[in-house]
């Protein structure tokens, strides 16, 4: 109860630094004020594919306003976001992502027994849930319609 009061609070707090009425928020996200009262009284809270629409409409991450990490303005944003969406980020961290799972089956911990799902595939699919997590769309990215990365994928 006490995390959805917290993060009616952060959603109120963004929506005022952003000079937006209930009304124009919930207009800006298909809802209506009342579902944004809701939100901000901590009755209910935003489901997650929402709050990061909201994070978006907001200029703040998701996760500031679920757990009240990283920034809560959009001082830092777009810096942030070009830093997710540039080559190098991707490229670090589907490269971390995949010799995590090939630590993680070679200590025998997990098993991959499809032979058509390679560690670029895996790492692709990670990075697009990284894009996700900071309210951008993977599918709308060029850099996730590429083709996947051939990284330390040499088992």
């Amino acid at each position: 109860m006490e995390d959805r009061i917290l993060i009616g609070q952060r959603i109120k707090s963004a929506r005022e630094k952003q000079k937006l009425s209930q009304e124009q928020l919930g207009s800006l996200m298909g809802v209506s004020f009342q579902s944004v009262q809701q939100w901000e009284s901590g009755k209910t809270t935003p489901r997650s594919a929402r709050v990061r629409k909201l994070a978006t409409v907001l200029k703040t991450t998701p996760n500031w306003i679920q757990f009240g990490m990283g920034t809560a303005t959009s001082e830092n944003l777009d810096d942030i976001l070009k830093t997710v969406r540039s080559d190098e980020f991707r490229h670090q961290m589907c490269d971390a992502f995949a010799k995590t799972i090939q630590s993680s089956m070679n200590m025998g911990w997990i098993n991959i027994s499809k032979p058509d799902v390679s560690m670029a595939i895996l790492a692709d699919l990670y990075y697009s849930k990284v894009l996700e997590q900071y309210g951008l769309e993977p599918n709308g990215d060029k850099q996730t319609e590429q083709e996947p990365l051939q990284r330390a994928d040499k088992s």
